[in-house]
């Protein structure tokens, strides 16, 4: 109902106000002030009361359709100036009309523009020519003047119109641009969620299939739960993402914090070989926390991808007197994995979060065949002794 009414008022606001403007425009016209009126020849005719009275109400009354149908309202309101100056007849400020009418069609007509400024030049032109043969003592430079004092509305509803123009297609970029943000961010999202819990589950069950004859019982069965607890993993990331995306659903369970020890913690719970080493964060704010929590978890997903089962290490200290954080994630790859693991979207994606954050992002190849990548972010931390997770 509210929109309805928005709506609703949207179209009838308009339509009120040029009504204001009309009634405005005429009364100043009936009402006798004394003030000039806007001739153009300066004949002087003996119309009668009511023709004077419908002249003036033919360049006001029109003003209604300013918005609606500007052309049609000018060559109604001409009309009657046209026909009130031929007949010389006095209609006080309804004059007033035909610049109202100007400025209104070079402020909202949008077809034919440029073609409605010829024939209103040729229109005028027309009249000029019939008021000289009428007798008029207009000089040729005041034929000019008039001429420029009647574009001068138009030009300056154009002008309007084309600042209006430029506001609206700067906020229409402004909205595809914030769409396309927001469609980079669920596909950044989405490529963090899945690829890397997918890739501990396909590891993982790998992993327990071609160790099933050398595993005990309650170990097969603590490997089946580690890949449960993944899935898991999985769909409470998954959920979090789809609520943040459509708050009238909110509900579940609320998303584990972003922190690279928990992660650590809930691979190394899997059998993974991952340590992590350093100082752990104990004053960096929650979004600093998350990007370093992201690059690490897809630093190690593609250590997962690239060399299933070799040991990542990881290590967290603090850099520059304390006034940055590095996270380097290392791993060994087998010397045919190390070309597939240089580049691909979830490198790009961590380097654009990075820089996001005002840091720095490298990751390749070192001498002694390992693969590292590396993040620095200019953050103030504090430090403490970080618990190792498990090793496997």
């Amino acid at each position: 109902m509210a929109a309805i009414l928005r709506e609703h008022g949207a179209r009838v606001r308009p339509a009120v106000e040029d009504a204001a403007v009309a009634l405005v425009v005429t009364v100043l016209a009936l009402v006798p002030l004394g003030v000039p009126a806007l001739e153009l020849g300066g004949l002087k005719g003996h119309a009668s009361g009511w023709a004077v009275v419908a002249l003036s109400l033919a360049q006001t009354v029109p003003l209604l359709l300013r918005r609606r149908a500007p052309a049609v309202a000018l060559v109604i309101i001409g009309a009657g100036f046209a026909a009130a100056q031929l007949l010389g007849a006095d209609t006080g400020l309804a004059g007033l009309g035909v610049l109202v009418a100007l400025y209104s069609c070079g402020r909202h007509q949008r077809r034919m523009r440029w073609q409605s400024v010829a024939v209103g030049t040729v229109a005028y032109a027309l009249l000029a020519l019939g008021l000289v043969a009428a007798g008029s003592p207009e000089r040729p430079l005041d034929w000019v003047t008039f001429w420029v004092v009647l574009a001068a509305p138009w030009c300056a509803g154009a002008a309007v119109r084309t600042q209006r123009d430029r506001q609206e297609e700067h906020e229409r970029l402004l909205a595809r641009q914030a769409v396309a943000d927001a469609r980079t961010a669920i596909v950044r999202d989405l490529h963090d969620v899945v690829t890397h819990h997918v890739t501990a589950m396909v590891v993982q069950a790998e992993s327990t299939v071609f160790a099933t004859e050398n595993l005990a019982a309650d170990e097969r069965s603590a490997a089946l739960a580690s890949i449960g607890v993944s899935g898991r993993a999985a769909l409470q990331d998954l959920r979090a993402l789809l609520d943040a995306l459509d708050p009238a659903h909110l509900g579940g369970e609320p998303r584990e914090a972003a922190s690279v020890a928990g992660l650590v913690a809930r691979l190394a719970a899997t059998g993974y070989p991952i340590t992590v080493e350093g100082a752990a964060l104990a004053d960096a704010d929650a979004a600093s926390a998350a990007v370093l929590h992201d690059v690490a978890r897809e630093a190690v997903t593609n250590a997962m991808k690239h060399a299933p089962g070799m040991p990542v290490r990881l290590v967290l200290r603090a850099v520059e007197g304390g006034a940055a954080v590095e996270l380097s994630v290392q791993n060994a790859v087998p010397g045919d994995a190390l070309g597939s693991a240089v580049g691909g979207r979830g490198l790009s994606i961590m380097s654009e979060r990075v820089s996001e954050a005002g840091g720095t992002f490298d990751a390749g190849p070192t001498a002694d065949g390992t693969y590292r990548a590396t993040a620095c972010l200019p953050i103030p931390v504090g430090t403490r002794d970080a618990e190792e997770a498990p090793d496997a």
